[in-house]
């Protein structure tokens, strides 16, 4: 797109005559000129159109494909620093006002603002105004290729408080959508729950739980043997732990995880006062430590046995 073409371009769009933008200044004829590229405008003239068109003088002098980034370079900065300030609504209407679903970055701000402006709605009990704003901050993370799964997995959480609260909504966007489409749902569901039980949250742990939104059969698995863990009902964890061994592939299981189950089964053959399946899975569970690396001051990384 050559200077006369991006000129008509901005015109159009604002919606302005020849006559209207040429003003007192340059005729419309010689605009017609610059237009249809039959004319080159001086720096000055470039200058006093893009004042009539509201628009920076660099704009209309930039290389076409930099275009969209000099557009986005007008509002980021302002668009950033109310997200930094917490102040959603107004990110919001500049997202909006913005808006390209090609932009990861703007759609990343764009759906958590909305997300947090469902959560106030909800606070001030505007259900179905929560909802509007949930289902937008959903509709933009999906879009966004940043990691965006604490988004859905807030937005779940709100869709079945708003559910129980006797409230449908209006479209197809519900919980169990959600937990399909994103990968790191569940993973994220899980270590919430998980810290619930750890933090003698079981009550909180347990109502998540029981809203169905779990549905990894290997993470319930784990936190099922948890909650019978804090029970005392040590024979009851240990057959859901040693499922979790007979009924998946240990090597697809993160090392983490995996460090944190055969711990979670000595406990349990301790308590149960078998202490030879004890120190066999306690010997596992060193030997899994052994691998595990950890992060170091000054940027390497460094195994357990290393401290």
């Amino acid at each position: 797109m050559n200077l006369g073409e991006k000129i008509k371009k901005a015109r159009l769009e604002a919606k302005m005559t020849q006559a209207q933008l040429a003003g007192d200044k340059i005729t419309r004829n010689m605009l017609s000129q610059i237009e249809n590229g039959k004319a080159t405008p001086s720096v000055s003239t470039v200058n006093y159109i893009s004042e009539r068109l509201g628009l920076p003088g660099g704009y209309l002098l930039s290389e076409s494909e930099d275009d969209a980034i000099y557009k986005k370079s007008l509002y980021i900065d302002l668009i950033k620093s109310v997200y930094r300030k917490e102040n959603f609504d107004v990110c919001y209407s500049l997202c909006r006002e913005n808006y390209s679903d090609t932009d990861d970055e703007l759609l990343l701000m764009f759906s958590e603002s909305a997300l947090n402006l469902g959560i106030h709605n909800y606070r001030d009990g505007r259900l179905d105004i929560a909802y509007a704003y949930f289902s937008e901050a959903v509709k933009y993370a999906e879009k966004s290729c940043y990691d965006t799964s604490n988004t859905l997995f807030t937005a779940a959480i709100y869709f079945e408080l708003i559910k129980d609260a006797g409230y449908s909504g209006n479209n197809s966007i519900t919980p169990n959508k959600i937990i399909s489409e994103s990968s790191g749902f569940q993973v994220l569901l899980y270590h919430s729950i998980t810290e619930l039980i750890d933090s003698g949250k079981q009550p909180q742990a347990v109502s998540i739980i029981d809203s169905g939104l779990l549905s990894d059969m290997l993470f319930s698995l784990h936190i099922n043997a948890k909650l019978d863990i804090v029970k005392n009902d040590y024979r009851s964890a240990l057959n859901q732990l040693t499922t979790i061994l007979s009924e998946f592939d240990l090597t697809e299981i993160d090392s983490v995880m995996l460090f944190k189950i055969y711990s979670d089964l000595e406990v349990c053959c301790k308590e149960l006062e078998e202490y030879q399946n004890a120190y066999v899975y306690s010997e596992q569970k060193n030997a899994i430590l052994q691998k595990i690396k950890l992060p170091r001051r000054d940027g390497r990384s460094s195994s357990r046995r290393d401290k």
